[in-house]
């Protein structure tokens, strides 16, 4: 409710903008007593509000479309780094219980998840 009355606010403010700069620049008219033929100089200015309002839907629309993907960006983070917490607390157990068979199968997998590491760290940023 509070967004359509600051919508419907704003919409008024754009109009009255619009209708004071259609008469911005132009002399005050002089009162004469001779009848007025026409009045030529007064602008009208219309606002077509449905298109407006489509508009501003689109706009929340879009919003919510842009919150959805960074929501599951976000989930997909979380989902990684979780991953990635499991693997290095496997890879610990396995250090301290010499699971490997030699250093180098060791080392080759420390890379592994160090590499690991530094892709979710570029990915968050």
């Amino acid at each position: 409710m509070k967004k359509i009355n600051s919508l419907m606010s704003g919409i008024a403010a754009f109009a009255m903008m619009i209708l004071f700069s259609q008469c911005a620049g132009q002399p005050a008219p002089t009162t004469n007593n001779a009848p007025v033929q026409g009045a030529t100089g007064l602008k009208i200015a219309y606002i077509d509000t449905d298109t407006l309002l489509a508009k501003y839907n689109f706009c929340i629309d879009m919003n919510e479309a842009m919150v959805k993907k960074s929501e599951n960006v976000r989930l997909t983070l979380n989902q990684k780094a979780k991953e990635l917490d499991k693997q290095q607390r496997e890879f610990q157990n396995k250090i301290q219980n010499n699971a490997y068979l030699n250093q180098e199968r060791a080392e080759q997998e420390y890379k592994r998840i160090a590499k690991l590491e530094q892709d979710l760290q570029e990915l968050s940023n």
